[in-house]
């Protein structure tokens, strides 16, 4: 069948000014007029969108040899070769090598750290008045994530220097690829970002060649004598470290902190103790606020999704955003319902949050261990409440989050100074 939709002339029908100002509003637009699928020119290439559940298993899973990545052609100047760069083999031998830094066990001994982190940072914290809970829970991830994927802690003398990099870096991500430099007086973000990215690298070579008894985080646990080279190494470790992964964290966070929060639901801050009901919450805010709206790829070869056949060098566009609220999977999918998550029919439902098929996020079980404890840590020791009146509204690109922040008011359980913060496994052994 043909897809329908219109790609216009080149240029003339270029949408993508369209879709960056309201990428749901646009997709939801397309939608009504043409179906769950339909084609549009994203710059100035043939794209096809996908917003049905089914279309998004065939390209995540079932049918996901026909179609390539190609974030090198973006992505290239700002990260040397990597597992995000590459398929087939190439990519099963690196994704077998940093596993084991994601695997369960390592999970158990991250948890710790984590808390401690978190617990530190919040000790500290200034609650006199109100602030924002969204920038202040990004600087909580971000030294959770400094730790875990460069081993380096906040007292350590290169750390604020790490920091600074990791911002410039991003800077460039989003800027326009243009490195420019005019000597003492000029640089682009996007020559800074260059330059963050040979002294982020660097910083990754040397602690990777450190004995692996002195590594700490996910580097202890890779063995780097089993990569091409530890170059090699520390250009895979580059994608774990760039401040894209903090963000998103921290959107799912925030996300969650909200409706824990809200005055309406009540209900689901008391009953978030509950490990299970807990797993609900976090499920439904992975389905409604998604760090990302979608993902794309590019067509390797012709390929029929959803009864429509896509050409071969296309751009295919999934949404999860969309899907996710599919009323036919998902009833009342606009609410935030966790209940729907502990019944038999929903239990089974597909989230594309992280990704899916053989190339699901590798981060995708420790994120959301980062987002329980830290929840667990506000839950357990703070009073919070949203200050009232404000523009909670989303912004979705490059990563979702409430377009001016999330003011809260946060007031300690008791205000004792010296009275040290609750952590989760002291919760878990005082129910034992």
């Amino acid at each position: 069948m043909n897809i329908p939709g219109k790609f216009g002339f080149p240029l003339l029908g270029d949408q993508s000014i369209s879709f960056v100002q309201d990428p749901i509003g646009f997709v939801n637009n397309q939608v009504k007029l043409y179906g769950p699928i339909f084609k549009t020119r994203i710059i100035n290439k043939p794209f096809v969108f996908v917003t049905s559940q089914s279309g998004v298993r065939e390209i995540l899973e079932e049918k996901s040899d026909c179609f390539e990545r190609n974030y090198e052609a973006f992505l290239a100047g700002l990260f040397e070769m990597n597992i995000a760069f590459v398929d087939g083999p190439a990519y099963t031998r690196i994704h077998e090598l940093v596993k084991p830094g994601f695997s369960s066990d390592m999970l158990r001994k991250y948890r710790e750290d984590i808390s401690r982190i978190t617990l530190q940072f919040l000790s500290e914290l200034d609650s006199s008045a109100p602030f924002d809970l969204y920038q202040t829970m990004k600087q909580v991830i971000t030294e959770i994530c400094i730790f875990l994927f460069i081993g380096i802690e906040r007292n350590d003398p290169v750390y604020l220097r790490t920091k600074e990099l990791l911002i410039e870096h991003w800077h460039g991500l989003i800027s326009i690829p243009l490195p420019i430099r005019v000597p003492l007086l000029f640089s682009s973000g996007y020559d800074k970002a260059m330059l963050a990215k040979e002294q982020l690298i660097s910083l990754l070579r040397h602690r990777l060649a450190e004995p692996c008894e002195l590594r700490r985080g996910v580097l202890s646990a890779v063995d780097v004598s089993m990569f091409e080279s530890v170059d090699e190494a520390a250009n895979n470790f580059l994608l774990f470290v760039t401040a894209v992964i903090p963000k998103a964290i921290t959107s799912l966070l925030v996300s969650c902190c909200l409706q824990m929060y809200s005055p309406e639901n009540k209900h689901i801050l008391d009953a978030s103790g509950d490990e299970r009901y807990f797993d609900a919450v976090l499920k439904e805010v992975q389905r409604l606020f998604p760090p990302f709206l979608g993902g794309w790829r590019n067509v390797r070869a012709n390929v029929v999704i959803n009864g429509f056949e896509i050409p071969k060098d296309y751009g295919v566009v999934y949404m999860a955003y969309h899907v996710h609220r599919d009323p036919l999977i998902f009833p009342e999918a606009d609410k935030f319902i966790p209940e729907r998550w502990l019944c038999e029919e929903t239990r089974e439902a597909k989230l594309w949050t992280f990704g899916g098929g053989e190339r699901t996020c590798l981060g995708k079980h420790l994120s959301q261990m980062i987002i329980s404890e830290c929840v667990v840590a506000l839950r357990n020791n703070f009073v919070c409440e949203i200050v009232p009146g404000q523009n909670l509204t989303y912004k979705w690109l490059p990563v979702s989050r409430p377009v001016n922040g999330v003011m809260v008011a946060m007031k300690r359980y008791i205000n004792i100074v010296d009275r040290p913060l609750i952590t989760s496994e002291k919760v878990n052994s005082e129910k034992d």
